[in-house]
């Protein structure tokens, strides 16, 4: 029995707009899956926020992220402009991944997962193969958490690995390389983390002349992201598209694409992501430093001197030399 580890759970974030109503109690309009990512030790660590290409270039400011509270609840964290969020791509354009340097809030309940861990193991995906289980966890947008972010599961199996030779055609975007999961999650799962579990072999004592070996399964690992998924319209398959069908017209056929874990240590080899998140920081902490409250005089040649400046300073200087009694020039 595998199940879901809740600290797996609390990497997810959901990412979307905002229904009417006040700015700060307006419910959030789901449309895609965040996942929190904890950086290299080597970079600095940090927080980054993971989600499909489309899903980052669709979300246009101001949009929300949507963080649980801790002690319950959630928060919304506002993105009102565009340059408040800075994404960073694969080099290739069919990898539907996307990368942003983000600041967790201190109020959230939300953890990460850490890059340094998808490193660690990603020998795993070479030994993962068709029939093996995967775990996803995303959206299920009718019933989404009305205070708080629920994150549904859904299972699944690999049915095709990743192939250079025979990239599967996206509708509207480029070709790409990734696992084909026979799952069944819908619209909205966009950005959602795939779990494959580890293989574990265990030997019991043997008896007489048999060896017996058993496998089972063990501790999860990330695996890819949910890109997207074929549809059906009536009787009709669609081609496969990126998994944000808002109207609900279309049905999921049970088939979908998952982009490898392994293209995101690619951009964060490829990009200045890490960077920019340094960069980042600096000027977060620029902004809450206090400042110097000392008030320079006013340039004497910031101001030109008129006519009538010529005038007054002549009255001032003759009326100083009279108190002086400085006698007057010619005397």
């Amino acid at each position: 029995m595998v199940r879901i580890s809740e600290d797996l759970r609390r990497c997810v974030v959901f990412l979307g707009g905002q229904k009417e109503g006040p700015a700060d109690e307006a419910p959030i309009d789901p449309q895609g899956v965040g996942f929190l990512l904890v950086g290299r030790q080597e970079d600095g660590g940090g927080t980054y926020l993971v989600t499909a290409k489309h899903v980052a270039t669709n979300l246009h400011a101001p949009f929300v992220i949507r963080f649980n509270e801790k002690g319950g609840g959630s928060r919304l964290h506002h993105i009102e402009m565009p340059d408040h969020i800075r994404w960073s791509f694969h080099r290739d354009p069919g990898v539907d991944l996307a990368v942003a340097p983000i600041d967790r809030p201190e109020w959230s309940d939300n953890l990460g997962y850490h890059l340094d861990d998808l490193i660690k193991y990603r020998e795993i995906a070479t030994e993962t193969g068709p029939g093996d289980s995967v775990y996803i966890s995303g959206l299920f947008h009718f019933v989404h958490g009305s205070k708080r972010n629920l994150p549904v599961v859904y299972k699944g199996s690999v049915a095709l690995l990743p192939s250079d030779d025979d990239p599967i055609p996206v509708d509207g975007a480029a070709p790409t390389k990734g696992y084909l999961v026979q799952a069944n999650p819908i619209s909205g799962c966009s950005g959602a983390p795939v779990w494959v579990p580890r293989a574990v072999q265990i030997e019991p004592p043997q008896v007489g002349n048999e060896r017996i070996v058993f496998w089972t399964e063990g501790s999860l690992t990330l695996l890819g992201f949910w890109s997207s998924s074929w549809k059906v319209r009536g009787s009709e398959i669609v081609a496969v598209a990126p998994d944000h069908d808002s109207k609900g017209a279309l049905a999921p056929l049970g088939m979908g694409v998952v982009q490898p874990a392994e293209k995101l240590i690619e951009i964060f080899e490829q990009t200045d992501v890490a960077k920019e998140r340094r960069q980042m920081h600096e000027r977060a902490k620029s902004e809450r430093s206090s400042t110097h409250d000392f008030r320079a005089p006013p340039s004497v040649s910031a101001h030109p001197v008129t006519e009538g400046d010529e005038q007054h300073k002549e009255r001032f200087t003759a009326l100083l030399d009279a108190a002086l009694g400085k006698p007057k020039q010619g005397d």
